[in-house]
């Protein structure tokens, strides 16, 4: 009777593989999403699309924690900015970034987003996605208008980038 109950919970262990859940001793990880219409705007500069709170939109299950937030001046310019975390493997936060990748995406060096960070600018927007322990964060910035200048565009949008990655709190 012993080696059974042992065989359970050894293998229920191993399947539910606890030791990545936030909640387990020593584990750096969120144990929810940062609240991202709460991220410095201001950081953008001139690119940002106005004062005013963002649109929240949250989606929540006992695996995942998502939470997105969009700020607009009308059709010209808006931020979204979305961050995922991921309770049963923070693996799976890396798979994202894999995921909605696209082949343009280049890696970012070494700027305060992680190693994994990768990104893509153009001269109509920018997407910057990174990890920071089981969350995903995803920075897209779109405008219209006249062009600016791609370094001013670059130097803005990673600094947002950077505040909204700081954000995720990591126990």
């Amino acid at each position: 009777m012993f080696g059974l109950v042992l065989a359970v919970v050894l293998l229920t262990g191993f399947v539910d593989r606890p030791w990545h859940r936030w909640w387990w001793p020593g584990v750096s990880a969120a144990s929810a999403a940062p609240d991202p219409c709460a991220a410095p705007v201001e950081a953008l500069g001139a690119l940002a699309p106005g004062p005013g709170p963002g649109v929240r939109e949250r989606t929540r299950s006992f695996v995942l924690d998502s939470r997105h937030c969009t700020w607009a001046q009308g059709d010209r310019t808006h931020i979204q900015l979305h961050y995922s975390a991921f309770f049963r493997d923070p693996a799976h936060a890396s798979g994202y970034i894999a995921r909605f990748s696209s082949g343009r995406e280049k890696p970012i060096p070494d700027v305060g987003l992680g190693a994994e960070a990768r990104g893509q600018f153009q001269p109509d927007g920018a997407v910057l996605r990174a990890r920071r322990g089981n969350v995903y964060v995803e920075v897209r910035y779109k405008w219209q208008g006249d062009p600016l200048p791609p370094e001013v565009v670059r130097e803005r949008v990673l600094a947002f980038a950077v505040l909204a990655y700081r954000a995720v709190d990591l126990r």
